[in-house]
């Protein structure tokens, strides 16, 4: 049985039909770890012209993406027109299995972009040079849904390890955790479980050696309840313990709420979410604190604005959230952070991130002062009643606008290896 390929062209009057052109303009905007291989693009779609910026493009390919409940990714390719095709627009999304290789992936992605492409391809002059050939579609026919032994399960083991060192200092750190997740459209489950180990060692003259040891580990797990296309409800539970942080075990219990005034469905271009959480917090420490507590019980809350958006002009990322102790209202910690990578105009970019945070829920500070070994290592937790981060950068690209040719030349010189020329 053939296979029957339906085009349509929305957003266009069937009497205003798209202009022709030589060859259409292309931009490919998406981020690398969605198996955007930029070279193979080029090297593959050849019936099309490679632009470096959407203003010149006839068409913007915009690929974003989200992980499958499987452990695999899902890459959402929206396809917008621009100049004379403004308003011929389509959307197709490519799955990538669990662990794919990343040669799949690309061939997966390339392929979608074609058959995405072709109906703007049919208003140039490289229509002509264009075939179109189609595998042997598999008959119709009704099939039983497929049994699945693990019932959604996608479980994950690690063991991580590292050593490094010199004549005045050793490090080694070991790490190793586990997850166990099932996501279906009806429920969210993840279960995880991590601990890690850091030992550094530094020579301090005379034969005396600093010996400095951290260790952490934690248990938690989190299941939502999806209550519709905008609503969810859930909670979380947690373990943890930690030598910086002076704590010899936390364990938390928050059920939350969440909202978003964006469908769920559109979560890989845009979401506005607002969370509620309550709940409550088991506390011991290893040494008396600041304020002489050894372990303490206290209720908790907190409530989180975060806005994601991934549109042709840029990815923006912004949030806030406070969180409080109850009875303790004075111990509680304020955040706002925030990214924004914005297109301004052709060839020009601006980038930024940045957050600070109000602490004042430093709970678990050991009494007595650090010593300038442990400040120095950053062995234990210091107090502090504020911390911030800041980074900008602007760029402008100018020149051909073309970028069609690939050259792997010598690509593999900058590895620290010795170029020899004759």
């Amino acid at each position: 049985m053939g296979l029957l390929l339906c085009v349509s062209v929305a957003g266009v009057e069937a009497q205003t039909p798209p202009p022709s052109v030589a060859r259409i303009k292309v931009f490919i905007d998406c981020k690398m770890h969605w198996g955007c291989d930029f070279e193979y693009f080029r090297t593959n779609l050849t019936f099309v012209d490679h632009v470096r910026d959407r203003e010149v493009a006839d068409v913007h390919v915009l690929i974003t993406g989200q992980g499958t409940g499987a452990g695999g990714s899902q890459a959402t390719l929206a396809f917008l027109g621009r100049e004379g095709f403004k308003g011929v627009d389509d959307t197709l999304t490519y799955t990538s299995a669990p662990n794919e290789a990343s040669d799949v992936t690309r061939k997966g992605l390339v392929q979608r972009i074609t058959i995405g492409l072709m109906r703007y391809v049919g208003h140039s002059d490289a229509a002509g040079a264009v075939q179109i050939s189609t595998a042997t579609a598999i008959a119709q026919q009704a099939q039983a849904p497929t049994h699945d032994p693990w019932n959604f399960w996608v479980m994950r083991l690690r063991v991580n390890g590292s050593m490094s060192g010199e004549s005045s200092s050793k490090n080694s750190s070991f790490s190793g955790g586990a997850t166990a997740n099932r996501v279906t459209s009806a429920w969210k489950i993840n279960l995880s479980t991590s601990a890690s180990y850091r030992q550094s060692q530094y020579d301090l003259g005379d034969g005396d050696w600093y010996k400095s040891i951290t260790r952490d580990s934690s248990v938690s797990g989190l299941a939502v309840k999806s209550l519709g296309p905008k609503w969810s409800a859930g909670g979380r539970a947690s373990l943890r313990s930690s030598t910086y942080s002076n704590n010899k075990h936390s364990i938390n219990v928050s059920p939350a709420i969440e909202y978003n005034f964006f469908p769920y469905a559109e979560s890989t271009r845009r979401t506005l979410t607002l969370q509620y959480v309550i709940g409550v917090s088991a506390l011991a420490y290893r040494e008396m604190t600041l304020y002489d507590k050894m372990s303490e019980t206290l209720g908790t809350h907190g409530i989180t604005l975060d806005l994601e958006a991934r549109q042709p002009w840029g990815q923006l990322s912004v949030g806030a959230n406070v969180t409080e102790y109850l009875p303790l209202t004075d111990k509680y910690r304020a955040e706002i952070f925030g990214n924004v990578e914005w297109k301004i105009k052709k060839g020009l970019s601006l980038n930024f991130s940045g957050g600070t945070s109000l602490i004042r829920d430093q709970l678990s500070l050991p009494k007595g002062k650090a010593t300038t070994e442990e400040i120095l290592v950053r062995q234990r937790q210091l107090a502090t009643s504020y911390n911030y981060y800041f980074y900008f950068g602007v760029s402008y690209t100018f020149g051909s606008i073309f970028n069609n040719v690939v050259n792997s030349r010598f690509n593999g010189g900058g590895g620290g290896g010795r170029m020899i020329f004759f």
